[in-house]
């Protein structure tokens, strides 16, 4: 949304995306004071990743993987099926959590 957008009235103060042509690498937001923009401006930057989002994507994964990596042993196909299994329920369950709490 800018200010430009709004059918009626003034937009409020705020940050808005640049109207100015984009000549940086990162999409820029301006500053819009209720009449005109301002020169202040900041980029766009992803936001960063949490440490405990990077954990629940990476546990599942990992007893995925090392359940294939055990099946692949002699003998310990069973132990391997079993932790492919709970790796799979894990991946499962915090989809499910994650989607439940996102609502």
């Amino acid at each position: 949304m800018s200010p430009t957008d709004l059918a009626h009235g003034t937009p409020s103060p705020g940050w808005y995306p640049d109207p100015t042509p984009a000549t940086l690498e990162f999409p820029w937001l301006r500053y819009w004071d209720g009449g005109a923009w301002t020169a202040e401006v900041r980029a766009i930057v992803p936001e960063r990743v949490e440490p405990m989002a990077l954990l629940i994507a990476i546990v599942p994964l990992i007893g995925l993987l090392g359940g294939l990596l055990v099946v692949a042993r002699p003998g310990k196909r069973l132990t391997g099926l079993l932790m492919m299994a709970v790796g799979a329920a894990s991946w499962v369950v915090i989809q499910a959590v994650l989607s439940a709490v996102s609502r």
